[in-house]
């Protein structure tokens, strides 16, 4: 193996790890994401019960 192949495939190998490190980050970010949104939600079903007027405030805000 010459030394541009070597470093072809040392680049494609890093390119490779990178693409399946931000593939990852991808899904924890939705995952993240979809998480907040469920937990605001429940946030907000709990405060509606306990405290209606201030639940339409935030609701309104959203």
């Amino acid at each position: 193996m010459s030394h541009e192949e070597a470093t072809v495939s040392t680049s494609q190998s890093a390119m490779d790890r990178l693409k399946k490190y931000l593939r990852q980050q991808s899904f924890l970010e939705q995952a993240c994401d979809a998480c907040m949104r469920w937990s605001n939600r429940r946030i907000l079903e709990i405060r509606k019960s306990e405290f209606p007027g201030v639940a339409k405030r935030w609701i309104g805000a959203i």
